[in-house]
């Protein structure tokens, strides 16, 4: 298993007018994001700066699990939040669970 992060931004889906629980689809996304974190393959996924975009921290064997786990995640369905980045992170420093 690798470590990867996932750097997300906003998207044409995402209300600007909105908290981060009011956009759509929140209560999809939530579910989406725990389900993979009670699996073990999400570690840690919050948003960034003032809503920019959100930053997740996967385990998985490759990265096209990782795509496929973020295609669950009703955001990307409805453009709440686009993907800028997927990449294997070596952490140097630090420990993650279950790592």
């Amino acid at each position: 298993m690798e470590t990867w992060f996932v750097l997300r931004r906003r998207g044409a889906g995402f209300d600007p007018d909105a908290p981060v629980e009011g956009q759509p689809d929140w209560e999809g996304h939530a579910a989406c994001m725990i389900r993979l974190a009670k699996a073990g393959h999400l570690l840690f996924s919050g948003p960034y700066g003032d809503r920019e975009g959100a930053l997740l921290i996967f385990r998985a064997e490759n990265e096209a699990q990782v795509e496929a786990w973020v295609a669950e995640d009703p955001w990307t369905d409805n453009a709440v939040l686009v993907t800028e980045r997927i990449a294997r992170w070596d952490v140097r420093i630090g420990r993650l669970p279950g790592v």
